[in-house]
């Protein structure tokens, strides 16, 4: 009996998910992997951004729908923030930004309450804002979306073209549906990788 113990112990011991081998973990609020991997250096100083569709400013399509950004990662990454060549035409507008879970090929539902960030009142003039969440968020691999919604109205995004979007989604039903905006918005994700 003593043995049949001893050995079912030693195996648990090896087990890659007792051990931490491999295994996710939380270590201290930021999501690790199993080589102890963190998010506590990634920030606003330290990010850039990886994820876009253009960054090629021509004009400003006017809208109040919501605008969606696909991305995937291939892995953990520290996410800071969105960004989006946006302004409020001087009428204190303002936006809110979210992550969202993927859902064939369109927006689910919002990651967790702590992955959206509003900015009351953006800036008046055109210029790429980074949209950056009160503390750096931790997303491991897979399908996502940031969900962008202005506030108080439409704002002007900044394109590249009024055509050959392949990648953004817009709402203009509070994202019960989305279909394939047309422009080809400027915008991304931010964030780092783990060390």
């Amino acid at each position: 009996m003593r043995r049949h113990i001893l050995a079912l112990f030693l195996l648990l011991l090896a087990s890659p998910s007792f051990a931490g081998g491999g295994a996710l973990m939380m270590i201290g609020g930021t999501a690790a992997a199993g080589g102890g991997e963190t998010c506590d250096s990634c920030s606003s100083g330290t990010d850039s951004l990886f994820a876009y569709t253009t960054t090629t400013y021509s004009d400003v399509v006017a809208t109040a729908s919501w605008i969606a950004f696909p991305f995937t990662l291939g892995g953990t990454k520290c996410i800071t923030g969105s960004m989006f060549n946006i302004n409020d035409g001087n009428n204190d507008r303002g936006i809110t930004c979210e992550i969202y879970t993927n859902n064939v090929d369109k927006p689910g539902s919002i990651v967790d309450a702590g992955y959206t960030v509003t900015i009351n009142n953006i800036q008046n003039d055109q210029s790429n804002l980074e949209i950056l969440y009160s503390s750096t968020i931790t997303l491991g691999a897979g399908s996502y979306w940031s969900v962008c919604k202005p506030v108080g109205g439409v704002i002007d995004w900044g394109r590249e073209a009024a055509t050959g979007n392949t990648l953004l989604k817009n709402s203009s039903d509070s994202g019960s549906t989305w279909g394939l905006g047309g422009s080809k918005i400027i915008g991304g994700i931010i964030g780092c990788d783990p060390s």
